[in-house]
């Protein structure tokens, strides 16, 4: 099946356990779902960030959706210049890079402005065009990496309804749930974009903000831009799994970026790490042939 070209979806309805709702995330996480470009982690990023924004009938519309979509692109594209799409000969740059860009050109922006500074009405439209060219195909392919158990939607009255079940677990787990994404969407970043790019990032970035040890520039630039504008400090991202490591000799060895990547390696492994973080350390450091 083609979910990308689904019209509408369903999602399956039943009792879910735990482990079958994790094991939906690990397919996402993992290289089983394909990637051609950028959508799926900063459309999944806006399903949470919209969670709070349904309406009466438990919907969020697509017009919310794709707002918060819009300006979570605004400063990956416009400020930092980072490729949404593995780049290729005879392939353009992704039809919300294209949007994003040739909106500053067209009202006459001659560098980069946050989005904060556009007329309301001005956003109004650059969020329509971007929703109109950007739900053709991540709504449907999100629906089916996630095994159709996330959401319900309708592309005709633009619509999302979440599954129940699954967005109380996401609350539950909210924080490993966005650390996840962010380190699979920081890889995908790093896979497809230049030194050069890299080395703007790096010229950007706030010099108070601290990068952790081993992390990508990437990972990095998502908790700068993100995680800072959550409420709890970034340290408790994924406090569960540092709290073991807060102190000792060892602390500097096993880190965060460590943690996020060996989390969607594999779903068995995921499951028991989640139920026991312990376990996650001491494996990461007989990885790196620490005693335990």
């Amino acid at each position: 099946m083609k979910y990308y070209d689904l019209s509408e979806g369903n999602f399956k309805t039943g009792k879910l356990t735990e482990n079958e709702m994790w094991e939906a995330f690990h397919w996402l996480f993992s290289d089983k779902s394909v990637n051609d470009s950028s959508y799926k982690f900063i459309f999944l990023k806006s399903i949470i960030d919209c969670m709070d924004r349904k309406d009466e009938f438990d919907k969020i519309s697509f017009d919310i959706l794709f707002e918060r979509f819009t300006s979570i692109s605004w400063n990956l594209v416009l400020k930092y210049g980072i490729s949404q799409k593995i780049k290729s000969i005879g392939k353009k740059a992704t039809v919300l890079e294209q949007e994003l860009q040739d909106f500053l050109v067209l009202n006459g922006y001659d560098r980069y402005v946050p989005i904060e500074e556009i007329d309301d009405e001005k956003r109004r439209k650059l969020v329509f065009k971007i929703k109109q060219s950007c739900k053709r195909y991540v709504i449907g392919a999100l629906f089916g990496d996630m095994k159709e158990l996330l959401y319900s939607f309708s592309k005709r009255e633009q619509w999302v309804k979440l599954n129940p079940q699954m967005e109380v677990f996401i609350l539950k787990h909210k924080n490993v749930i966005e650390s996840l994404n962010y380190c699979k969407w920081a890889s995908f970043y790093e896979k497809i974009n230049s030194d050069e790019t890299k080395n703007h990032i790096i010229s950007l970035l706030d010099k108070d903000f601290e990068k952790r040890k081993n992390e990508s520039i990437y990972r990095a630039l998502l908790a700068y831009e993100f995680e800072r504008e959550m409420t709890i400090s970034r340290v408790n991202t994924m406090e569960l799994l540092f709290m073991a490591e807060d102190s000792g000799e060892n602390a500097e060895i096993v880190n965060r970026n460590n943690i996020e990547e060996e989390l969607f390696q594999d779903y068995s492994s995921m499951r028991k790490y989640l139920a026991n973080p312990i376990d996650l350390i001491g494996k990461l450091k007989r990885d790196k042939g620490i005693e335990v």
